[in-house]
Formats: C-alpha cells, structure tokens, sequence
C-alpha cells in the first residue's frame, strides 16, 4: 500500500542520510536530509524521526565547521533540529538523550572562536562536552554512537590544531 512505500522511501532517505555522515560526506548527507525531511511533518516512526534529526544536525554542525559563508544558517538549522529532538526525546522516552548530548557538542565544536577564551580553554570546553557525551551513549548501549562521536572530536581536535579553524 500506498503508506509502506511511503515508509520505504523516507527509510531509505535516512539510511543514507546516516552514511554520508559516517563517511564526512556531508554535502551529499545535506540532500539526502532535504529529501526525507518533509517526510518528518507527516505521522512518520518514531526510530526514523529520531535519525533525521540527529544526522541532519550533525550534518548541519559538519558544514558549518567546514564554511564561513552560510556557517549561522546551518548552526540555526542544527539548533532547530536539536530543540526537536530534546522535544521528541521528553515525550517518547529517553533513549535518545546521547544523541542530543552528541549534537551539542558538535554544536560547541561548529562555533566562532570566543575572543575572551584562550584557543586551550574552547578545546577543553569543547572535549569535555565530547566526553560527556560519548560516556552517555556508552552508557546507553549505543557503540555506533560512541564511535561517531569519537569520530567527531577527533575531526574537532584535528581542525583545531589549524588556528584558522577556531
């Protein structure tokens, strides 16, 4: 029926959604989130709401990190996403909270240098936020999680080494 292709299609959207954020491909992960998104406004599964949110913020954070030009277009973008993932996670259960966690850190780690902290301090800040983030997921039992948020402190850390990247 009509409804299970629906599901189907948005699934598949998600599913590669969340591959181009496990491989940094992060502008072809932006348009697999703006072909499922819209399925996000209809009654969708809890699961694949979860995932759009999450690897479309992250998605958000990564290009922010990576531009200058459109850099607080895509962190107001990831904040929405957070704030309804937070919702989302309240109502239903929170067995998803890691996730929130995860995207804020990848948020602290996608702002402008703050000009009264010391380059070390935003580091520490910034991984300590990581850290947090990556002991809930372990905690919750979710090792993809703990991984890709590995994976992203250790991007954070990498780009933070380049002055220009702070």
């Amino acid at each position: 029926d009509d409804g299970s292709e629906m599901f189907m299609l948005e699934a598949g959207y998600v599913s590669r959604l969340e591959l181009g954020v496990y491989f940094r491909e992060y502008v072809f992960a932006k348009s697999m989130f703006k072909k499922s998104h819209p399925f996000a406004a209809q009654d969708g599964s809890y699961c694949l709401f979860v995932l759009n949110y999450y690897f479309g913020a992250i998605t958000c954070c990564c290009l922010a990190r990576k531009t200058t030009t459109k850099r607080r277009k895509h962190i107001q973008k990831a904040r929405a996403l957070l704030h309804k993932l937070k919702r989302l996670t309240k109502i239903r259960g929170r067995n998803s909270w890691h996730r929130c966690l995860v995207i804020e850190a990848v948020l602290m780690s996608a702002k402008q240098k703050n000009h009264r902290e010391t380059v070390q301090k935003q580091i520490r800040r910034v991984m300590t936020a990581f850290d947090l983030a990556i002991d809930s997921a372990r905690q919750s039992g979710y090792p993809q999680d703990v991984g890709l948020a590995s994976q992203l402190a250790a991007d954070f850390l990498l780009e933070a080494g380049d002055d220009k990247s702070m």
